[in-house]
């Protein structure tokens, strides 16, 4: 009986090693194939496919009825590995992505930049590689926050959302501020200042178009009552 509720134990230690390590594989499989190539520096990619193999290598040790199988992955992951090697993608070139797509590579990000810190915490990872994989994950985060609120602000401008055009700006303006390399991004937070000013300079000449429509409308009004009434004095003098 003892033995019997042993190995019970055993095997739901097993099945549940075996859970986390496909998630971790999905999740890691994720950031590699559905981030944009110009997202992953080299040293991040090749990152990946070491995180990857050293994850089938674990499965294959928790689970030896499908060795066959995951070893046939591994082989494949070690060859397309050496293939990233020797020709690196080539970044693709800048593309207008909506704001879905944009915070969807953020939480990616965000996924990923969790799981290097992890394993530098326990010490899978030397400081020097860990710090520099890190910093690389952080400018893009900021890149892709900027991206997601200028984003924003183009069409809420397109809608006449001056407002909320505004307010995107300015979050994209407090998006640098708070990041640690924002002396990195000077430029980028000269146009958008430059941008948030010419918004409200818009947003300005919006409402005095607006307010001066609605006085001409309230005068043309005002003239069609005036020219209503006269037309009814008249109707009056000749009855």
């Amino acid at each position: 009986m003892l033995i019997m509720q042993t190995r019970h134990r055993n095997l739901a230690v097993t099945r549940d090693k075996l859970l986390k390590l496909n998630n971790q594989y999905r999740k890691l499989n994720n950031v590699l194939r559905n981030l944009p190539t110009s997202y992953l520096s080299p040293e991040m990619r090749d990152f990946l496919y070491q995180a990857l193999l050293f994850n089938l290598k674990s499965q294959m040790e928790l689970n030896p009825d499908q060795r066959k199988y995951l070893d046939s992955d591994y082989k494949q992951l070690e060859r397309e590995r050496a293939q990233v090697r020797k020709h690196p993608p080539k970044p693709e070139p800048p593309s207008q992505i909506n704001a879905e797509e944009t915070n969807l590579h953020r939480q990616t990000l965000k996924s990923f930049y969790a799981y290097i810190k992890r394993n530098y915490e326990a010490g899978h990872l030397n400081k020097t590689n860990a710090e520099k994989m890190l910093m690389q994950v952080e400018l893009k985060l900021v890149e892709t926050a900027l991206e997601y609120f200028k984003f924003r602000a183009r069409n809420a401008l397109k809608r006449h959302y001056y407002k909320e055009a505004r307010v995107a700006y300015q979050k994209a303006i407090d998006t640098i501020g708070a990041s640690r390399h924002s002396e990195q991004f000077k430029q980028e937070e000269i146009q958008l200042r430059n941008q948030l000013n010419k918004t409200v300079e818009e947003w300005r000449n919006y409402r005095e178009q607006q307010s001066a429509g609605q006085a001409e409308k309230l005068a043309e009004e005002m003239e069609d009552l005036i020219e209503d009434q006269e037309s009814w004095k008249k109707k009056n003098v000749y009855d």
